[in-house]
């Protein structure tokens, strides 16, 4: 097969560049017919290219359509979608003078079709997502039952792209819009969550939490087993203290000690336990005097 001229491609670039949902694609079809190759050698190289699988699948699509062989004869055969990264890659090892001249037509026509495709005006129906991403804007952006500013929210999406109106805005101003508002979402939604939104002053104050260990033991009562090992976990007081402690720091919750007189024997016994076994470690000396402050201020 003969290569086609590079004029054709240059003269008419929508023959061989389409747009998919705002993105450039072309065919194995057409690269096979700018390059005078066959079709299936031009699968072939495909499916021999030596990328990742994560390359390919992000800019190759396989379809099956019905291609017209000669003297009208048609049938079907998969025909492989490609983006620019796609057939840059594709045609890197197509070589020779001839070759090299349909590549630039080719990068050109796709780079003419992107600039086509900025400056083309969006329709309403393009404007859809968008539209609706705004009135969620402006709905978040009421607080307290106030009104929703459409208006004011439209002015300041035009602003940021610096378009007189969003009518005028071409695809690629409304994917950026898009994201512009997708963000602003995500941060009134966290507002709210937060509680920016709310009447904190009239919201009645949580009640506090009672922890209470009023049936002391003795520090020399505790054996060994319920003061270090797994079975701490279910005898130790003082490990259910502090964890509660940890747990009302960390939530801001308000809790209030009524008696930690099991907790206080059973650090003196721990403390004792430490002086048998010689242990004297500074880090475990800090943890000591940190768990004796907690006590001593309860």
């Amino acid at each position: 097969m003969t290569a086609i001229a590079t004029t054709q491609i240059s003269n008419s670039p929508e023959d061989f560049i389409k747009s998919v949902q705002g993105a450039l694609r072309t065919t194995s079809l057409k690269v096979a017919e700018a390059f005078g190759k066959r079709h299936t050698h031009v699968l072939r190289k495909i499916d021999e290219l030596d990328c990742h699988k994560e390359f390919t699948s992000a800019h190759f699509w396989a379809d099956v359509q019905t291609v017209t062989l000669g003297q009208g004869a048609k049938r079907e055969s998969r025909v492989v979608e490609m983006d620019k990264d796609g057939f840059m890659f594709l045609v890197m090892g197509f070589t020779g003078h001839k070759a090299a001249q349909i590549k630039v037509a080719y990068i050109n026509a796709f780079n003419w079709m992107a600039e086509k495709l900025g400056r083309a005006p969006t329709s309403v129906e393009d404007r859809k997502p968008l539209n609706r991403a705004v009135r969620t804007l402006a709905n978040l952006r009421s607080a307290q039952g106030e009104a929703a500013d459409y208006a004011g929210m439209w002015k300041l999406v035009n602003g940021y792209l610096g378009v007189p109106t969003i009518e005028e805005a071409s695809q690629e101003q409304i994917d950026r819009a898009m994201m512009f508002v997708q963000d602003s979402i995500e941060r009134e939604t966290h507002k709210i969550i937060e509680g920016d939104y709310l009447a904190r002053q009239t919201l009645p104050a949580p009640a506090a939490t009672v922890i209470d260990y009023p049936l002391a033991q003795q520090w020399d009562k505790w054996k060994e087993h319920q003061l270090v090992g797994m079975d701490a976990a279910y005898h130790s007081d003082l490990r259910r203290l502090l964890a509660q402690l940890n747990e009302a720091a960390r939530t801001g919750a308000t809790i209030q000690v009524a008696s930690i007189a099991n907790a206080q024997e059973e650090f003196k016994a721990l403390i004792h336990l430490c002086e048998l076994r010689g242990i004297k470690g500074r880090h475990l000396s800090e943890k000591l005097a940190h768990i004796q402050n907690v006590l001593s201020a309860r």
